[in-house]
């Protein structure tokens, strides 16, 4: 029975002893995490103020959440974290917002979420004087009149909070749409600047490809198809100044040397010497040319424009040939 019971006590001693390592280990960990959530939202908050033109000294970033405040280290105010500890999280706060206030509204995603989460209390002036007081504190004028708001309006800060970053999201979304419409649109323009006949966005429907593939092998058949040639006129080359076109061998010289263009461009330089001297829209040059079925718009036309001015004239900039009517469209000049 004595044998029972001593098995009994040095398990449960082995069992405590376990529990008490645990807890332990388990205290360790909670301790390390909050050491290391300290030193990233000091590091972001850093890194992201600094990127924005904010400067922060490292006396300044260790006076943050700390007992010590910039005049009793013997140091001047450094900038908008040069303040007490009582009002470090205000001065975070407005500065934030005065960040806000110059564009980088930003940084209120992660501010917000530290605030909701690790706050039972702001400290906050009301909302028509918040950039003005950010101002005053980025000028090292700190006013007393600042009032605390307690745990009954903390909820409503909070709210705030979130529908501030509904609308930053929204805005930022918007942006990168923005963005992207006019990476899209460079692309576009310097892919046919390089001498792309066509071009179609990704992502994109093989079948969408094999039919302009085939719509642009037979609009080059038809174009290229050999014409019974009159023996009242076996010349049918068209002569523009010191340009000559050969529409049947697709060939264009000047001073004798030979040019190379791409179908759109030959296309686009044989109708205007067909028809010179007459001012076409780039409207009407891109119907007579792509026509209605081509997914694009009339801006191409001012690109192959350019890109055949830089090989027919003798300076693209001032051109003699193709002559720029205002606000008319284009004139081929013979």
């Amino acid at each position: 029975m004595s044998l029972k019971k001593h098995m009994f006590r040095s398990n449960m001693m082995i069992l405590f002893s376990a529990l008490l390592s645990l807890m332990v280990i388990l205290l360790g960990v909670l301790m390390l995490f909050e050491d290391s959530f300290e030193q990233q939202w000091h590091s972001m908050e850093q890194t992201y103020l600094e990127s924005h033109g904010v400067e922060m000294e490292n006396a300044d970033a260790e006076n943050i959440g700390s007992g010590n405040t910039a005049e009793e280290n013997g140091e001047g105010e450094t900038g908008i974290f040069a303040a007490s500890s009582a009002k470090n999280f205000f001065l975070t706060f407005l500065g934030a917002l005065l960040l806000i206030g110059f564009g980088a509204i930003g940084v209120i995603l992660f501010l917000a979420s530290f605030f909701t989460k690790r706050m039972n209390r702001l400290i906050m002036e009301p909302v028509e004087q918040l950039v003005a007081g950010a101002k005053r504190i980025q000028e090292g004028n700190l006013d007393e009149d600042i009032r605390y708001i307690g745990e009954e309006e903390f909820e409503h800060v909070c709210q705030t909070f979130n529908a501030m970053q509904h609308t930053i999201r929204a805005d930022k979304e918007q942006q990168a749409k923005n963005e992207k419409a006019r990476t899209e649109a460079v692309d576009v323009i310097r892919g046919l600047g390089l001498g792309a006949d066509d071009y179609i966005t990704k992502p994109f429907d093989p079948s969408q490809l094999v039919a302009r593939v085939r719509s642009h092998l037979k609009r080059y058949a038809r174009l290229t198809r050999g014409k019974k040639e009159d023996p009242k006129n076996k010349d049918d080359r068209l002569y523009i100044q010191d340009v000559v076109i050969e529409p049947r061998t697709w060939k264009v010289w000047k001073k004798e040397k030979e040019l190379k263009l791409p179908n759109r461009e030959f296309e686009l330089l044989r109708f205007l010497a067909q028809n010179p001297n007459i001012v076409f829209s780039k409207e009407e040059l891109f119907e007579k040319i792509w026509g209605f079925d081509y997914v694009s718009d009339a801006a191409t036309v001012s690109v192959h424009i350019n890109r055949l001015r830089e090989k027919i004239e003798d300076d693209a900039r001032n051109p003699k040939i193709i002559e720029t009517v205002w606000g008319a469209g284009y004139r081929l000049n013979d």
